[in-house]
């Protein structure tokens, strides 16, 4: 494997940013759905589907908001997910 070249590291964070921000808006649209549902309650059902959707949703978006923090500021992150070296 080659050097690590910085272009590799502009390259890394453009990418991650755009691709953890298009997945957060997914994972919102998530959590809406799980509260969505949480406000029609009518069966118990509503609660089983609903409260799980929220945490999912919540839950995927701070890890995805993770991913942009440590691509931007750790390099070990960006050598190990470089699309261009793998």
């Amino acid at each position: 494997m080659e050097k690590h070249k910085f272009i590799h590291y502009l390259f890394t964070i453009i990418y991650q940013i755009i691709k953890n921000l298009l997945l957060s808006f997914i994972f919102i649209l998530i959590a809406i759905t799980g509260y969505l549902i949480n406000l029609n309650v009518k069966s118990p059902y509503d609660l089983v589907f609903g409260v799980p959707l929220i945490f999912i949703g919540v839950g995927l978006l701070l890890n995805s908001l993770y991913s942009i923090f440590l691509s931007i500021f750790s390099p070990t992150f960006n050598k190990g997910v470089c699309v261009i070296c793998s």
